[in-house]
């Protein structure tokens, strides 16, 4: 099996959007006051959680590289790491609820990394090593990528689902005037819109707008999973006490919220089913011609 299942696909960028988001949090933890106190109601120490912080995105970047690479050890190194990170944060946080997104996550990931069509990608690419006694090459990328061009389209395909998910958080908020709102989102959807149109002309035609689409769902994915947080903190007085202001109350237009990341979520799935039946259909066609 040569072609890479697309549920490997998306579970590979969603780690490497978490790697690149990882680095974010802990800025905020150490510059944002309120954020910083209520981190430190945790248990272990701060500096230590500092460095868990800054070795989980390591390792769950290069889980992520791996699983395009066709690395059958990104799937275990994903998935030891994930459940000793996961089992910590359930021994000490406060409020056990919050880990229930990335359980959650962590076992849909699993369900599809583990399935037959993903054990037969990483099983094929170990045989073909075995043989060559090399590394394996892919007749899925008859010509290969320059690293420069791969480094630039991850980070613009990376970029614009931070982008979607700084417009999915924004519409959250309620503003006075709400025009200011509004701008901030212009803003992050053009940027979104520019980096993912860039990220798309450095891939492969048949590739442009499957990964697009994974580009803005992880955005909008991340955006329920932040606001799921958002919630669980507002039940915890003591984490609330760090902030002058209920987070709630300024994440409080739910309609218009839940309205946007419902069209970044259908907008994301839109582009990816194209992709792929566009794919299938390429794959047909070049069938057909490779017979006759």
């Amino acid at each position: 099996m040569n072609r890479r299942p697309i549920s490997v696909t998306i579970v590979a960028w969603a780690l490497l959007f978490v790697g690149a988001s990882m680095p974010t949090g802990a800025v905020l933890g150490f510059t944002v006051p309120q954020i910083r106190a209520a981190i430190s109601m945790n248990p272990i120490p701060l500096p230590w959680q500092i460095a868990s912080a800054a070795l989980g995105t390591i390792v769950i970047t290069v889980a992520g590289i791996a699983l395009l690479k066709r690395r059958g050890w990104g799937r275990p190194l994903y998935a030891i790491w994930s459940l000793l990170a996961g089992g910590l944060s359930l021994a000490t946080l406060q409020n056990p609820v919050m880990t229930v997104p990335s359980w959650a996550c962590l076992g849909i990931s699993l369900f599809f990394l583990y399935r037959p069509a993903a054990n037969a990608y990483f099983a094929a690419a170990n045989a073909q090593t075995d043989s060559a006694g090399d590394v394996p090459v892919l007749s899925e990328a008859p010509a290969p990528e320059g690293l420069a061009r791969r480094i630039l389209r991850l980070s613009l395909s990376i970029a614009g689902g931070f982008f979607a998910y700084g417009t999915g958080l924004l519409a959250f908020f309620r503003t006075d005037p709400p025009e200011a709102k509004f701008a901030a989102m212009g803003f992050c959807l053009v940027f979104a819109s520019a980096c993912i149109a860039i990220a798309a002309t450095l891939q492969r035609r048949g590739r442009r707008c499957r990964d697009a689409g994974v580009s803005i769902l992880c955005g909008g994915g991340a955006t329920i999973i932040a606001m799921f947080g958002v919630f669980q903190a507002s039940k915890m007085p003591e984490v609330m006490a760090q902030f002058p202001d209920n987070p709630l109350e300024m994440l409080s237009d739910t309609a218009f919220g839940a309205a946007t990341v419902g069209a970044l979520i259908a907008s994301g799935l839109a582009l990816l089913v194209f992709g792929l039946l566009r794919g299938r259909l390429a794959a047909d066609r070049s069938g057909k011609e490779s017979r006759r």
